[in-house]
C-alpha cells in the first residue's frame, strides 16, 4: 500500500505516528510524509528564515532515517484554510495516491493543527475531479483518512490502537533529528513516552499509539488497513 502522512510542522508525525509509520515500513509498504509549513514561529533563538532552514534539514533527516519521501509546502505557520493551502494539499495527496492518509485530528486546539486536519477532510472528494487544477493529476482512489492524537491527547478518545512497541526506541531517534525543538522547554521526548505507554495500558500493549478514523458516506472507516 502507499501512506501519506500529513503534518503542520516538522516534528508531527514523528511524535504522533512514527512508530505507525515504521511499521508499514518494515512491512514492505511505501510511505511518504507532507510537511505543510516551514515550522518558521517556533523558535527564540532564530530568525524565521533561520529556523525554516533548520527544520527542514532536521524533518530532511528524519525522513531519510524512517525510508521516507517527504515533500515540503513551505507555508508560514499560523496558516488559514485558504484557496492557496486547499490547493497545495490536494496535489500533495495527488503526488502521493495513497490508500491511507494519516493526518491531525479536526478538533485539535492548535491552529495549524486544527486547519490541516479540516482541509484534508475536506479535500478528499476534490481529489477525482479535473476541474480541480494542480501540478498533479486527478487520482481515482478515495484515501482512508486516520486522525492521530489531538496536542496532549487531550478530549482524544482513539477508536483504534497500533502496537508500536518494537518500534519505540526508533521512534526515539527520529525525534531527536529535531534538535530545535527538542532543545526547548518543551519536553518532547517525555511526550512521546507518556502518551504511548498510556495507549499502550489501554490496548494491552506495552506502547502504542492511537488513532480514530474520518467518517463520511462516501469514506466509511477499514480499520484493517492499520498495520
Amino acid at each position: 500500500m502507499d501512506i501519506l502522512a500529513i503534518a503542520a510542522h516538522p516534528d508531527d508525525i514523528e511524535i504522533s505516528a512514527g512508530g505507525t509509520l515504521l511499521k508499514y515500513i518494515d512491512s514492505g509498504h511505501s510511505v511518504k510524509l507532507c510537511v505543510v509549513t516551514s515550522g518558521n514561529i517556533g523558535h527564540y533563538n532564530y530568525t524565521k528564515e533561520e529556523l525554516a532552514a533548520i527544520r527542514r534539514a532536521e524533518q530532511q533527516e528524519s525522513a531519510d532515517m524512517m525510508g521516507a519521501e517527504v515533500i515540503f509546502l513551505d507555508f508560514d505557520e499560523r496558516i488559514i484554510d485558504g484557496h492557496d493551502e486547499r490547493n497545495a494539499i490536494i496535489n500533495a495527496i495527488r503526488w502521493a495516491d495513497p490508500d491511507v492518509i494519516f493526518t491531525h485530528d479536526p478538533t485539535d486546539n492548535s491552529l495549524d493543527h486544527n486547519v490541516v486536519g479540516n482541509i484534508v477532510s475536506h479535500a478528499l472528494l476534490c481529489l477525482k475531479w479535473k476541474n480541480q487544477k494542480t501540478e498533479y493529476p486527478p487520482i481515482s482512489k478515495l484515501p482512508a483518512v486516520f486522525f492521530w492524537e489531538t496536542a496532549g491527547g487531550l478530549n482524544f478518545q482513539p477508536q483504534q490502537y497500533v502496537d508500536i512497541t518494537d518500534y519505540m526506541e526508533k521512534k526515539r531517534e527520529l525525534l531527536s533529528c529535531h534538535k530545535s525543538q527538542v532543545e526547548l522547554e518543551q519536553d518532547y521526548k517525555r511526550l512521546i513516552e507518556v502518551s504511548s505507554a498510556y495507549r499502550g495500558m489501554q490496548s494491552g500493549y506495552r506502547y502504542a499509539e492511537g488513532f480514530r478514523a474520518h467518517m463520511s458516506f462516501e469514506n466509511p472507516p477499514n480499520y484493517k488497513l492499520l498495520p
